[in-house]
């Protein structure tokens, strides 16, 4: 077998643990109060909405172990997330070289994370050249919650370090 297969076969070894452990409890919760005979339509109600959420959880779960898997059967789960951007676009003072800076670090509202500007280069460079519009960022987004972060980056004109423009980034994280 290759390499990591151990490790992929242990992922979804935890995963079916998890799984009978977790819905033989809510079956056995039910059963009980069946058995009892003090079964309500309330009762049926509030499990029918516990089995949902387990239902959810249980298809996310699988999900995310595929990903494991195929993380770890390509040997790729120790190599650092360096995600390139699509081109973001300048549209002021074209004529003129122009200095990009990230005005502070990228966040989603929906997690604590931050992505600092120490982990963001500018391709081609943080200088454009007169007629220039374009610009990439090159992100390590290694250990990263896998949304979208926000940030902006300022345009400046070189010659003075005037601000001349503001951009707003967003980097999808898998």
């Amino acid at each position: 077998m290759g390499a990591g297969f151990g490790e992929a076969v242990e992922g979804w070894v935890q995963l079916g643990e998890w799984w009978l452990d977790s819905w033989s409890k809510h079956v056995s919760k039910i059963a009980t109060k069946v058995d009892s005979g003090t079964y309500t339509a309330s009762d049926a109600t509030t499990d029918l909405v516990d089995c949902a959420r387990l239902a959810g959880e249980t298809v996310l779960l699988i999900g995310n172990e595929v990903v494991d898997s195929a993380t770890v059967l390509t040997g790729k789960q120790d190599e650092p997330v360096i995600l390139k951007t699509p081109e973001f676009a300048t549209t002021l003072k074209l004529g003129a070289s122009r200095t990009l800076s990230l005005d502070g670090p990228l966040t989603n509202p929906l997690v604590p994370d931050q992505i600092p500007a120490a982990a963001v280069t500018f391709l081609p460079g943080n200088v454009l050249s007169a007629n220039v519009t374009r610009f990439r960022l090159q992100v390590v987004a290694t250990g990263f919650a896998g949304v979208a972060y926000i940030g902006t980056v300022g345009v400046s004109d070189t010659a003075t370090m005037t601000r001349i423009e503001a951009v707003t980034v967003v980097v999808q994280v898998p």
